[in-house]
């Protein structure tokens, strides 16, 4: 089973939004004029554009994981909203492992 904690996951993006927003930047301080004719600039601008469209996309997958976590470890009666991902689902996986099922942890 694969862990991810959602604190690695949010510093992650934004680093990705850090690095994003400091190439913008660079790219308008030494490539502001389109008419250039410059291949690169208008390369990184494109790639800017998109990778701005993507990064949105991944912010709002990032909230509803939050929200998804959040709502998960309020089922479970924990009411640490604070409490590392990593933390409750190893938690849930002793229990798993504690019982030999798994199937208390989806219980309609």
């Amino acid at each position: 089973m694969l862990s991810v904690n959602l604190q690695d996951v949010r510093k992650g993006l934004s680093e990705l939004q850090e690095g994003l927003s400091h190439i913008r930047q660079e790219l308008a301080q030494y490539f502001s004029d389109p008419e250039t004719n410059d291949q690169y600039a208008t390369q990184m601008w494109a790639f800017t554009g998109n990778a701005k469209e993507q990064l949105e996309d991944l912010v709002d997958d990032v909230r509803s994981a939050e929200t998804t976590f959040v709502e998960a470890i309020g089922y479970y009666g924990e009411e640490d909203k604070n409490m590392p991902t990593s933390e409750f689902y190893g938690i849930l996986r002793f229990l798993s492992r504690l019982t030999g099922q798994e199937s208390f942890l989806f219980k309609p």
